[in-house]
């Protein structure tokens, strides 16, 4: 549905470069970064407002890349929403069809079948848009968007000003969409949760680059670069050397100051190569000692002992902060409540740690 190659545009001093990217039909793509990263830019791009320097962008098995925004066939929701407050809620939701010239019986149609996906009949008799909530706007904007049948539906940051109970019943609310109509998404966010709720597939995108493209598990356990495994929330991060390597590439051992633990490449690498290990909290079990250290090294297991040095406590969980000898700096772990035996465990007890070995990746330090 979406094709770019090798895509690039400057912007006043930012530039955008090489974005190569592949987007099914019907799919819901999620372009993540922080602010400042280029998505912006991109997705106005992708829209015909900004002039491709290098590379080309594909719709529908049509090259775009010069045509003007109106002859791409895509709607566009930003931030602000962008409703007229001099116009009717139904003037507002008819504006896009009637500047693409759709009839009368058609818009009606439309506007029927959108209100009532969207849950908003009640509202399409407003003699303003004043006086809609924040969620109530949002629901409007995408009701105008969908009416004009779009191939894509772009979406660029659509739920930052609104509170969390509500994103998350329009989050939903948006996946229904997707079902019903089976039109394209193409939705960017600063947010992690949001993206790892909504999209099939994630990019990310760091300093004008796409770093990665990958399913949700992809980019939790194999990160291909050390700045998206740390924008990705990835805070057990070491410098570590490949001591073997399996025959099958899938598994390999790594010296990580005097410990030796096991993990998976995110790329290919070889023996005595440098690398990144690394792994999320929520991957870290601690369990209370005295244990039976005879069964340390079994199964999925890289185990050691640890301190607690710090502990919090979350609405759902605890995090805490382990020192193990010879390495620095601390391993974070975040624990569910729902197992109780950490309840009791205080600053200064000493624990077993176990890093799966499926979640540690290994990345080139180079």
């Amino acid at each position: 549905m979406i094709r770019l190659s090798n895509l690039g545009v400057r912007v006043g001093g930012f530039s955008v470069t090489g974005v190569s990217l592949d987007i099914r039909n019907g799919e819901y793509f999620v372009l993540l970064g922080p602010s400042g990263a280029g998505k912006t830019v991109l997705i106005e791009t992708l829209m015909g407002l900004h002039h491709v320097s290098t590379g080309s962008v594909e719709i529908d098995g049509v090259e775009v890349t010069e045509l003007p925004p109106e002859e791409r066939y895509v709607a566009y929701i930003p931030q602000d929403c962008c409703l007229f407050p001099h116009l009717s809620v139904r003037d507002n939701l008819l504006f896009g069809a009637r500047a693409r010239g759709m009839s009368k019986l058609d818009r009606e149609k439309r506007v029927t079948e959108t209100v009532d996906l969207l849950g908003i009949r009640h509202l399409v008799d407003r003699p303003d848009v004043i006086s809609l909530s924040g969620g109530e706007r949002q629901r409007v904007a995408i009701a105008r968007a969908l009416i004009v049948n779009p191939k894509v539906l772009f979406l660029d940051e659509p739920f930052s000003a609104i509170d969390e109970y509500l994103k998350v019943e329009l989050l939903k609310k948006l996946l229904q969409i997707r079902e019903s109509l089976g039109v394209t998404m193409f939705h960017v966010t600063h947010d992690h949760r949001e993206a790892f709720f909504l999209g099939d597939s994630i990019g990310v995108m760091l300093a004008g680059r796409l770093h990665q493209v990958d399913s949700r598990d992809g980019l939790y356990h194999r990160p291909q670069t050390i700045e998206a495994a740390r924008f990705l929330m990835t805070r057990n991060i070491f410098e570590g050397i490949v001591e073997e390597i399996s025959p099958d590439g899938e598994e390999a051992l790594v010296s990580i100051g005097v410990l030796r633990m096991k993990g998976h490449p995110s790329r290919p690498m070889a023996v005595k190569q440098r690398v990144w290990a690394g792994i999320r909290p929520e991957e870290v079990k601690i369990d209370p000692l005295p244990i039976d250290w005879t069964t340390c090294d079994a199964g999925d297991c890289n185990a050691m002992r640890g301190v607690i040095r710090r502990r919090r406590e979350q609405f759902s969980s605890f995090q805490f902060e382990v020192e193990v000898a010879a390495l620095a700096p601390v391993i974070e772990s975040e624990v569910l409540k729902r197992r109780t035996c950490h309840d009791e465990l205080p600053a200064g007890a000493e624990v077993k740690i176990c890093l799966s070995r499926r979640s540690l990746w290994l990345l080139p330090r180079d």
